[in-house]
């Protein structure tokens, strides 16, 4: 099983990094050089801290589930992990904008919130499609 989250962490990378890094250079006045690096070690860790682990806790929780409804629980489950990682990091960086001001906090935050959504639909995808690869 960690091989496949391996293998589904480097897709969803090489696919993620590109996209935020092109998002952001619309967005935003900070050079390439600079973006590409800090884009890429906020998926890379980002995908590793977090993603990984719930997508880990995602086939524990639907394991005796039938493969149709395995795979239809572990996209919901991955979405909500995605969606919620926002507030994970709320929690552990920001807690008072979250509690006090959520529109301050999701000023800032709403491109994460997108962006971990994502990331989290893709890394399903991306496990999905390895899985049925090497047949399991």
């Amino acid at each position: 099983m960690l091989i496949r989250k391996f293998y589904a962490y480097l897709l969803t990378s090489t696919i993620l990094i590109p996209i935020m890094t092109l998002i952001l250079l619309t967005t935003s006045d900070i050079p390439l050089s600079i973006l590409i690096p800090i884009v890429g070690l906020y998926v890379l860790g980002g995908l590793f801290s977090f993603g990984v682990p719930t997508s880990v806790l995602s086939d524990v929780l639907t394991e005796k589930a039938s493969p149709d409804k395995r795979s239809k629980l572990a996209l919901i489950l991955h979405t909500l992990f995605g969606m919620s990682f926002i507030f994970v990091l709320g929690l552990l960086a920001d807690a008072n904008s979250l509690f006090n001001d959520f529109a301050v906090f999701w000023s800032s935050m709403y491109l994460f919130f997108f962006s971990a959504t994502l990331a989290a639909i893709l890394f399903w995808t991306f496990d999905e499609w390895v899985r049925k690869k090497r047949g399991r």
